[in-house]
């Protein structure tokens, strides 16, 4: 299997090559998780009376949010592998498999 090499990912694969990703991503991984902040409470109030609470739902909506992606993932799957075997070609392939004996066994005479 060969893959593209992007120059974005040579840029990426170089970087990270050079300094901790961990520094260089720190700022987007929080904005991404104050994103799960803001939507189980966006006016800010739970933060302010009860923070523990605040990061429990917020934890409980990342783990949503990939569960979703999950459940996505599969169900594309899953839809994929169906139009693979009731493609055309698929079931014609099969109907040519039923017809002709395998090569390595010989056809049997009555």
């Amino acid at each position: 299997m060969s893959q593209k090499i992007s120059p974005q990912r040579l840029g990426g694969l170089a970087l990270a090559a050079k300094h901790d990703p961990l520094e260089y991503t720190s700022r987007a991984r929080q904005v991404f998780k104050d994103k799960f902040l803001d939507d189980v409470d966006p006016d800010g109030s739970l933060r302010k009376k009860n923070p523990k609470e605040a990061a429990r739902r917020a934890k409980a909506a990342r783990k949503l949010f990939y569960a979703r992606i999950a459940f996505k993932s599969v169900a594309a799957r899953a839809a994929k592998r169906a139009r693979k075997t009731t493609s055309p070609r698929s079931v014609s392939r099969i109907a040519k498999k039923k017809e002709a004996p395998h090569a390595a066994s010989p056809a049997r005479r009555a």
